[in-house]
């Protein structure tokens, strides 16, 4: 019989590292472009985006599904990425994508209406984003132990964690097409006092 040695925790930390530092450059580029085309229209065209979208209009079901697709496609392209040690290129780069866009997002919103700015995004993404990124570096995670260091034997452990992470951006996307119409309109008022 096999004999299984438990993770310390300073091996569980060290092999996140990848992730960890993807997830800094990822802020770090973020901000540094949100900055650097502050005085361009793409920040204005970036914030109006949010805030000009009658979500009144949109269908739940329609705000749902589009919710899914695009939390779902960032989910999927991690997994993909770590199915191999050829792959991992594509995990790290979905991960820095996703962490990218959001803060580039949030950067923009600071620039523009400066503290109250944080409280804007926070409301319009924060809580999507977190939940978002923390599952694409466990998705990540498990990924790098399967493909890199073989401490995961059996795809269906990796599989799991994926239909995990899937269920919860059903979850994401249910929260988003239900209360996201609300929290826009409490962003709307908040920008106009």
């Amino acid at each position: 019989m096999k004999r299984v040695h438990p993770l310390r925790y300073e091996t569980v930390i060290y092999q996140r590292w990848v992730y960890a530092l993807t997830l800094i450059v990822a802020i770090t580029a973020g901000c540094m472009y949100g900055i650097d085309m502050g005085e361009n229209d793409i920040l204005l065209f970036t914030v109006n985006q949010y805030l000009t979208v009658n979500v009144q209009r949109t269908p739940v079901l329609e705000a749902f599904r589009t919710s899914l697709m695009t939390y779902g496609l960032s989910i999927i392209i991690v997994f993909v990425g770590g199915l191999s040690k050829m792959l991992l290129p594509l995990s790290i780069l979905g991960v820095f994508y996703t962490v990218f866009s959001y803060s580039f997002t949030m950067t923009c919103f600071l620039l523009i209406y400066g503290l109250t700015g944080i409280w804007v995004s926070i409301l319009m993404i924060g809580v999507q984003a977190a939940l978002l990124v923390s599952i694409l570096i466990e998705v990540g995670y498990q990924g790098l132990r399967y493909s890199v260091y073989s401490q995961i034997k059996n795809i269906k452990f990796y599989y799991s964690v994926f239909v995990k992470a899937l269920v919860v951006a059903i979850v994401i996307s249910t929260f988003d097409a239900i209360f996201h119409p609300m929290l826009h309109n409490l962003v709307i008022s908040i920008l106009q006092k």
